[in-house]
């Protein structure tokens, strides 16, 4: 659906159904539905980057841990085989503590959002009935 064009729901009922009070109050219903929904999944993208900040620090931590793990070892060992070892592992160690951080800001919030801006336009989107 285009972005920048507002929505229109057209809802097929039988005409008998149509002319009962209850369908006055879905329009209503599916507003407050909708801006519920919407609610939901901006919780849902709040905790996300809240979990993403505390993910992002651990990872810094680690990196941090690391990098004054690498120091320590060339100090001790000096630049042999073993000391690159151990370096090469602390690094792939802080990458993987970092990827989650860097998956969850640069990509998992992307869908959420989405979702988030459909059910807040769905949320004040023209509501037709109509008999079929």
């Amino acid at each position: 659906m285009p972005r920048d064009q507002p929505i229109h729901l057209q809802v097929h009922l039988p005409a008998a159904e149509l002319e009962k009070p209850e369908c006055r109050d879905v329009n209503t219903a599916l507003h407050k539905y909708f801006r519920y929904r919407a609610e939901v999944t901006q919780r849902d993208l709040n905790e996300l980057f809240r979990n993403g900040w505390l993910s992002m620090l651990i990872g810094m931590v680690v990196l941090a841990i690391g990098l004054l793990a690498t120091q320590y070892i060339t100090s001790e060992l000096g630049e042999g085989s073993l000391a690159r070892y151990f370096q090469e592992g602390l690094i792939i160690i802080a990458w993987v503590a970092n990827w989650k951080p860097l998956d969850i800001f640069l990509y998992d919030w992307w869908p959420v959002a989405r979702t988030r801006n459909l059910y807040r336009r769905l949320a004040i989107a023209n509501v037709e009935m109509r008999p079929y």
